[in-house]
């Protein structure tokens, strides 16, 4: 039953959310820099907007506490 646990994390298909902290804040730092490329928003905004967005998926990270799923219980 561990085995099973450990390998659904894993795979990432425990349905946890914080798994998917990081993957929504490379994906909204990276579209910050193309919009910011396409001149679809003024580049000092990019300037602002994507330590802003680091600062807040950090922050998410630290207290997102996580569940625990990929860890051996005893």
């Amino acid at each position: 039953m561990e085995n099973q646990q450990m390998n659904v994390c894993a795979s990432g298909n425990c349905g946890c959310t914080h798994h998917h902290i990081l993957p929504i804040f490379m994906i909204l730092i990276g579209a910050t820099f193309l919009l910011g490329a396409c001149k679809a928003i003024d580049p000092v905004m990019v300037s602002y907007i994507w330590p802003f967005l680091l600062i807040v998926g950090g922050i998410a990270k630290m207290f997102s506490h996580g569940c625990g799923c990929g860890e051996k219980k005893n």
